[in-house]
């Protein structure tokens, strides 16, 4: 039995539970394989950025197709993906819609099993279009939808009256709000610390930078030569230890809420349609409180509240890897 797995560093959605199933599947001895998108091909991770906080569907959609650059070892998708045409039993576990694309449309995998992996309530502009093919085994599990599917069970959940400062979080494109930043900090006294994919001079105060630079090896490089641990990544720590995050409708960011019991504040920053669906999805189950324009003092009695029912979420979720270690 072969694993390959696909995902690719556009967005820490798609990267981390990728690196994590990885070292999961390693550590389980199954014979398995990462390819990284931007490891075949050059991208402007600062350019789509820019371009992602303006719209974020004309950015997915030009970092899907964007093909014409030339690839970094000479080589096409095609040619990645057709090393495994001789093998049998190949499982393609898919977290880009970039990959998924590659697959249905530029590789004969009909004798393979695709499982694709959506960290979210919807797919993204980057799964279209979705094709359907009746000759491919494809099975696509989403990890907000009838069930909730957490990367790790073994988090020590820290109890709430010990819990102390805001985490902000940015995601991999740094979309924070800096005015609702600012806004926080006059109407509390609690400790903001600002995590951020790269460093951001308009924001002062407490931060964490995850990423150095554009090679976005957070959470840890890949070594394929050994065996790795299992650790998640190092950012839990801070969820674990704060009173609330305050965030997009990310779906690591809700899913990260939920591993750590850690109640979410949903910012009204520029998201894309998948992350609205998020949004609705938090709306609907009761997962996140809406900040927007409210004070943070007129919130902070439902908290606890909210902190309580996320440990019955937790315990009820899913383990994303266990369930992908069984399809296989």
């Amino acid at each position: 039995m072969k694993i390959v797995i696909l995902t690719a560093k556009c967005g820490l959605g798609t990267y981390i539970p990728a690196v994590y199933t990885y070292k999961y599947m390693r550590s389980h001895s199954v014979d398995t394989e990462m390819l990284v998108w931007e490891d075949f091909y050059e991208t402007n991770n600062k350019e789509r950025a820019m371009l992602f906080q303006k719209n974020p569907r004309i950015a997915e959609i030009s970092y899907a197709y964007d093909n014409n650059k030339q690839p970094t070892f000479s080589t096409t998708t095609k040619s990645i993906l057709n090393r495994y045409l001789d093998k049998e039993h190949v499982t393609y576990i898919c977290f880009s819609g970039i990959w998924h694309y590659e697959l249905l449309t530029q590789v004969k995998v009909k004798k393979s099993v695709i499982i694709n992996v959506v960290m979210d309530a919807y797919h993204s502009t980057l799964w279209a279009p979705q094709i359907e093919d009746e000759a491919t085994n494809t099975t696509t599990l989403y990890a907000l939808g009838e069930n909730i599917y957490t990367l790790n069970n073994e988090i020590k959940i820290t109890d709430y009256k010990e819990r102390r400062g805001i985490l902000v979080q940015g995601g991999g494109w740094n979309l924070i709000d800096r005015n609702q930043i600012r806004t926080l900090q006059t109407q509390t006294k609690e400790n903001l610390i600002v995590a951020l994919t790269n460093d951001d001079p308009q924001i002062t105060g407490n931060k964490i930078l995850y990423n150095q630079g554009e090679s976005c090896n957070f959470p840890y490089p890949i070594n394929r030569d050994y065996v790795p641990d299992t650790n998640y990544h190092p950012l839990l720590d801070e969820y674990r230890k704060a009173r609330c995050c305050v965030g997009k409708p990310g779906g690591m960011t809700i899913i990260d809420s939920i591993m750590t019991c850690t109640p979410l504040l949903l910012t009204d920053v520029t998201i894309g349609q998948h992350e609205q669906a998020n949004r609705f999805f938090c709306k609907k189950n009761g997962l996140a409180i809406e900040l927007q324009n409210l004070n943070y003092n007129q919130i902070v009695t439902q908290l606890e509240r909210l902190h309580e029912r996320l440990i019955d979420i937790s315990a009820s979720a899913k383990n994303l890897c266990l369930t992908l270690l069984n399809l296989i």
